[in-house]
Formats: C-alpha cells, structure tokens, sequence
C-alpha cells in the first residue's frame, strides 16, 4: 500500500471514529471525501435511524477493516495520492486536539440536510439539488435522483445522536430552504450551545427561526459562522450562475445585510467563488461587496463544470487578476480576506482546458436553459460570454 494512506506509521483514518457524516444523498458515510458511498439511507421515506445504521454489520465491517489499515477501494480512490487529502487533513486536526488514539466518541458533524433546494446553480446537479432533479425530468424525462429530506422523528434523532460533538457543519441542498432545519438547530441546542457552527448557504432565502437559534451556538469566542456563496455582483451573472428567475444579487445583499445588522451572534462572511465567466469582474465584484457592507470574504476557485473552470482562461488573464487582487488586499484590512494567499497561488497554476469551442457550445447551453426558465437578461449571449471567449487558452 501507497504511503499517502500511512501517517507517522498509523495505517487507519481517523475519520470513522471521529465524525459523523451523513452525505449527499441522505447515507451514513465515512467521511465528506466519500459523500457518495453509504451504508444506509436516513431518509424520510426509509424510516430508518441514524443509531441503526451505525450499528449494522455493514458499518461494523468497513470501521473493522479500517481500523486494521485495509482501507476499501473507495477510499483509496479519493485519498491514495499526493497533495491535500481528507486522510491527511484529518491527522493534521487531530493531532492539533490533542486525540486520544482510536477514541470512538465522534467529535465533528457534517451534514448534508436535504437536497431541497430552489436553485439549480451551474456548478450543481442533481445529486445535491430538488430543483435540478426538476430540470432533468423535464429535459430527459427522467432523473436517476429525487428530492429527499429528514423526518421530523430523525431530525431529533441525529440532534440527539450527535449532542456530545464541538464541530458542525450544515450543508445541503440549501438549508434555509428547509422546512425541518429549525426543529433541527432547536433539539441540538437543547443538549448544548458549546460549538463550533457552520452553515452553507446560497442566502438566497433565509429562516428567521434557524437565525434565532444559531445564534445560541459559540465556542469559546468562536460565534457560529455562515458561509453564504457568492459568485457575482452583477444580476445577469448572478442569475445565469445560479437560476432561478426571481434570484439576484440584490435579493443576496438584502439577506446579507438583514443579518449582519440584526443577528450581530452570527459570523457572516461572503464566500466568493471564482470562475472563468466572472474573471473579469472579480475586482469589482469584491469592491462592490465591501461597499455594501460585507466584512469578511473567503474566496475559492471553481475547477468543474470544466466550462466554467479558471483554468480555461489564458495565463494572461489569470496574472492580470493575480495583480487586481494583490492591489485590492493592500488596499482594505488584512483580515478582510481570510484565504488571499491560498487563492493567488492557485492563480499561478499552469494547467490550461483548451477545448474551447466545446467549453463555448457547453456555456451556451446554460444561457439557453436559463432562458426556457423564464430568466430575463438585461445582456445578449455575446455580451455575457465575450471576454470569456476571447481570452479562452
């Protein structure tokens, strides 16, 4: 076996005995790198609950083989390589608390609540999202995912099973868009307030009622945090990315405002996804977030659908960005952007998609879809497009 499954000569994860995860497709799974591989659905429409699935003789056999280092091929196939890995950050953060060796009482949450969502974002499918099982249904008449949530029964259930754990994340589907996250964030703060909390967001739609109720959480001086998705500040772009023909920029600004200004508890932070059809708009997007109020901006660079990758565009364009955000982060306080860093390096990356007149067919086909969904633009096809066709590598 490979060395990149072996860390300082322990030869198992430490994620089945650290954390709970249930997946994108509602299963009991290992870890988020393995969202798609269960051993058992918590599902509204199986019943099942989350303590019978851990205690089922599939979960048992793949904890038994991890725990002797014989790690299942999925498993391999995500972590057996080079760079960073789940397996490797896992280590990292356990060695950073501290852990025990082999202490099985689960420390870390991560929870795809649902795939109800009321957007169909380019850079989503159907395994994550209700409302691109809709647009499959209706473009290939069928679709190998349907819609799932928790029941009420299971929502206390998980709260209660996961009571004991410091750090969640929520993810989804969009979980603001969930009938049943309440009830969730309700039960888990009747055990404890005392974590680290994490929500994924489009914002796009907010619950005051799960606001109310995340603001209860706080580890030490660590408040609960929501990671609201951003990919650009301009109505066109935004509602080509993300669908959805009453979405915008403005209805995203409007919720952000909302809760920065009358839930202070929460940490509120924009998180901006690059990619090759916003490139060009990215200084003033950033700019334009910070006039409007927001605080802090993790940013992160979309590699797939591969139309819409960073990496399609020529090194030119990639290094005048590099420059744009280098003079922005020395314009504004450091700790404005949490990852500059992270994101100028990726910027320096060589690798180039040059399909171009595929990636261009492809981009076109999301244009048209949006149209079908009755989305107004203020901009042609040409006019969205242009520069991402003329600087394609």
């Amino acid at each position: 076996m490979s060395g990149y499954l072996e860390h300082e000569g322990k030869k198992y994860c430490t994620e089945p005995y650290r954390t709970v995860c249930i997946g994108t497709t509602g299963g009991v799974t290992p870890c988020c790198a393995l969202s798609n591989t269960n051993f058992g659905l918590v599902t509204e429409d199986t019943a099942n609950s989350i303590q019978e699935i851990y205690d089922s003789k599939e979960w048992k056999r793949f904890f038994k083989k991890n725990a002797s280092g014989n790690f299942d091929n999925v498993c391999k196939q995500a972590c057996n390589h080079p760079g960073i890995t789940t397996f490797k950050l896992s280590w990292k953060i356990a060695e950073r608390e501290n852990w025990k060796l082999r202490d099985k009482n689960a420390v870390s949450a991560d929870i795809a609540f649902g795939n109800l969502c009321n957007l169909s974002c380019t850079m989503c499918s159907s395994v994550f999202s209700s409302e691109w099982i809709k647009i499959e249904k209706k473009e290939n008449g069928k679709s190998n995912y349907k819609p799932w949530n928790f029941s009420e029964k299971q929502v206390k259930e998980i709260a209660e099973y996961i009571k004991d754990v410091t750090r969640v994340v929520i993810k989804g589907g969009e979980p603001m868009f969930n009938p049943r996250l309440p009830l969730f964030l309700k039960e888990l703060a009747k055990y404890k307030t005392q974590r680290d909390f994490t929500l994924i967001s489009n914002l796009s739609v907010i619950q005051e009622d799960s606001l109310k109720q995340l603001e209860k959480f706080q580890l030490d001086t660590t408040c609960a945090c929501i990671n609201a998705s951003i990919e650009s500040c301009d109505n066109d772009y935004y509602k080509l990315i993300r669908g959805g023909k009453d979405s915008s920029f403005d209805q995203y600004i409007q919720n952000f405002n909302l809760i920065q200004n009358n839930y202070k508890k929460i940490n509120l932070r924009a998180h901006y996804l690059l990619n090759a059809w916003n490139m060009h708009q990215v200084k003033d997007d950033i700019e334009k977030l910070l006039d409007n109020g927001v605080r802090k901006i993790q940013m992160d660079t979309i590699i797939g659908p591969v139309e819409q990758s960073f990496l399609t565009q020529n090194l030119q364009k990639r290094q005048k960005l590099k420059k744009d955000l280098e003079n922005i982060a020395n314009k504004y306080p450091s700790n404005i952007f949490e990852n500059k860093d992270e994101i100028l390096t990726a910027l320096n990356n060589k690798q180039v998609y040059k399909d171009k007149s595929s990636n261009i067919y492809k981009s076109k086909v999301h244009y048209d879809r949006r149209l079908l969904q009755g989305v107004n633009f203020t901009k042609t096809y040409e006019q969205l497009f242009g520069d991402y066709i003329n600087a394609h590598a």
